[in-house]
């Protein structure tokens, strides 16, 4: 039989309402078993991209080898789940009495989600941030890779590559910067380049913007700047995008891009060598340490968790790791 698809119309305190009633069922259903350790994960899971999917597969091994009471709420719509935002979801988890929450401090935060960090963390909620971090305050530790020594490595290979006289373009998204991830990057990439001094970067901020806008952008930054050689992207998503764009400029054949976010979809793109170097973090891996770490909490506290990261590149003969 097929499974009927149901459609969530949700908003305020319907959406509230709604995921109480599942998480009181959920503690209804424990009552008689031991009181495990409970951790809630507050994550984007956005589906048009795997990064997200792969960190949740990582976080569900965890709670499986750990043994602990997880719940997950998708912030964004996500298969037949309904979405929450996040403000609503931090609200919940608090009502809910979590033990721990990992939660993404996405481009949709704003002062209320850091009133409500603080107020979970005055409750003894342990915070663990995932991918994105947040002051020291609004947490008790991060799991993430380097960024910025991920960004400087990655210019690194870019300038030895690349004519070092030649021109780099730098794209990002305004809003994004306020990601902390997104920021460090762009700051390990510019610190390379002031270490070289020779080599120009432009920094290209490139909004939601129609297909065609970001291309017209594109191909007119690259008329004003025929020396540019190399163009760095900071997400799974503005890789992919640049790759769209620059198959659509005719004169763009000797532009290289290095990049972040090694997945499936990113990965092809190196296989045809549309793209040249990628950062590939280890999604699953941070997905699996976040929620050990959040377990480790509740007895001892715990500084920032890097990541290992891999250097994905069709230039050299293997691929390196941090």
């Amino acid at each position: 039989m097929k499974k009927k698809r149901w459609c969530w119309i949700m908003t305020g305190t319907a959406v509230i309402m709604f995921w109480g009633f599942l998480m009181l069922c959920c503690v209804g259903d424990n009552e008689n078993k031991a009181e495990r350790y409970r951790v809630t994960a507050i994550l984007p899971a956005k589906s048009n991209g795997i990064y997200w999917k792969e960190v949740v597969a990582g976080i569900e091994e965890a709670a499986d080898d750990i043994d602990v009471d997880l719940s997950i709420i998708y912030t964004e719509a996500y298969n037949n789940y309904p979405a929450i935002d996040l403000n609503s979801a931090l609200e919940m988890t608090i009502l809910y009495q979590a033990d721990a929450v990992i939660v993404s401090y996405s481009r949709n935060a704003n002062e209320r989600t850091d009133e409500l960090l603080r107020e979970a963390k005055e409750k003894g909620i342990k915070i663990v941030m995932i991918d994105n971090d947040v002051s020291e305050e609004l947490k008790n530790t991060c799991v993430s890779i380097d960024n910025v020594k991920a960004g400087s490595e990655l210019a690194r290979l870019a300038l030895e590559d690349t004519d070092k006289s030649g021109t780099a373009l730098l794209i990002y998204s305004v809003e994004n910067m306020r990601m902390s991830n997104m920021e460090l990057r762009m700051e390990g990439i510019e610190q390379m380049f002031e270490e070289e001094g020779k080599k120009n970067l432009i920094l290209l901020p490139m909004e939601e913007q129609s297909d065609v806008r970001k291309v017209e952008l594109l191909r007119k930054t690259l008329e004003q700047n025929p020396k540019t050689d190399v163009i760095f992207t900071l997400s799974e998503g503005s890789t992919k995008n640049v790759v769209q764009c620059l198959s659509q400029v005719e004169f763009a054949d000797q532009i290289e891009v290095f990049g972040f976010d090694y997945t499936d979809e990113t990965a092809d793109l190196l296989e045809k060598g549309k793209v040249s170097v990628l950062v590939g973090q280890e999604q699953k891996q941070m997905g699996y340490e976040s929620l050990n770490t959040a377990v480790k909490l509740q007895n001892e506290e715990c500084e920032q968790v890097f990541i290992d990261y891999q250097i994905y590149s069709n230039l050299m003969g293997e691929n390196e790791g941090n």
